[in-house]
């Protein structure tokens, strides 16, 4: 096996053979977040044909992967490919970045339900070969869980009567001022809570350009009560990237009836999985907001991110 680095194009034309696991890793979107890197890497890994890919940011002497997202790592040809192919390209990776005078390389993942077997079999290595790994806590719903509602709590039951009685309804934004306006609810949220969103309005509607971008809006016939900003990940995984209520509207029961009105409207349109992110930093728990995600009826899953520190040759 061997590494090799390409440009954007040729990434691009190899990156069509293989499972992209993630919207994350089309060179458009690492060009998109280039001012985050010194550099951008896009490098396959090939025997007789490109059997993984992955990009990686550079700046400072080390390596990230993602550099601007909420996951990064490799692209694959099969789910079997081996164990001990996978520890070669790792050792390969390591190798070519100390020849890029690198001297670390972080890799985040995303949780296994991207692509169960590959990325279990991907981990397994990196446990064995990192010398570092950060767990973080992941939300989903399962999307095609017939048992959903024996999952949720009894405050979720309390608070969605609330959200009844208020009559909301899920609309997607078509509307320049209503994408801006679901997009304002949201960082007055997270501004209040201590959270500032850190994506601008104007680089959410470049994403948008290059990955599809859902702005969602919760609603009656007279105001907005929440929303939601949901990018496509696969063809059958969404992940609401940005949410959020007016929080003026607080203890209307508009964050439990999104909850709600997100999953209705995915299961409608061949959705299998809903992810609604990590809820901690570093291995350090959000302990309100899990216990929040956990009153939704989320699954639980682990995100993990591993770190290579480099000696020179």
């Amino acid at each position: 096996m061997i590494v090799v680095r390409v440009n954007s194009q040729e990434f691009e034309q190899e990156l069509k053979k293989l499972n992209r696991v993630h919207v994350f890793n089309v060179p458009q979107f690492a060009i998109l977040n280039n001012l985050w890197v010194d550099e951008i890497h896009f490098l396959l890994f090939k025997t007789n044909r490109t059997i993984l890919a992955l990009t990686l940011g550079e700046r400072d002497g080390k390596l990230r992967s993602p550099f601007s997202a909420p996951y990064g790592g490799f692209a694959y040809f099969k789910a079997n490919i081996s164990i001990s192919s996978l520890e070669e390209s790792l050792k390969l990776l390591q190798d070519y970045a100390r020849m890029c005078n690198c001297t670390q390389i972080s890799i985040t993942c995303p949780p296994t339900f991207y692509a169960h077997s590959f990325l279990t079999k991907l981990s397994f290595c990196y446990n064995k070969l990192a010398d570092k790994s950060v767990c973080d806590i992941n939300y989903h719903f399962d999307l095609l869980d017939k048992n959903f509602e024996k999952k949720v709590d009894g405050e979720f039951r309390r608070d969605l009567k609330k959200g009844i009685k208020n009559k909301l309804t899920l609309i997607r934004c078509e509307k320049f001022e209503e994408k801006q306006l679901c997009y304002n609810i949201i960082d007055e949220n997270h501004t209040r809570l201590g959270y500032p969103v850190r994506m601008g309005f104007d680089p959410l509607l470049k994403t948008a350009k290059i990955i599809v971008v859902d702005f969602l809006l919760l609603q009656n016939t007279k105001e907005s009560y929440a929303g939601a900003i949901v990018y496509w990940i696969t063809k059958d995984i969404v992940q609401a990237i940005l949410w959020g209520d007016d929080t003026n509207k607080r203890g209307e029961g508009s964050m439990h009836s999104l909850s709600v009105h997100l999953r209705k409207y995915y299961q409608q349109r061949g959705v299998g999985i809903l992810d609604l992110g990590p809820s901690s930093v570093d291995g350090i728990p959000n302990i309100g907001l899990c216990k929040f995600k956990e009153s939704l009826g989320c699954d639980v899953s682990l995100k993990n991110s591993y770190t290579f520190y480099l000696n020179a040759y």
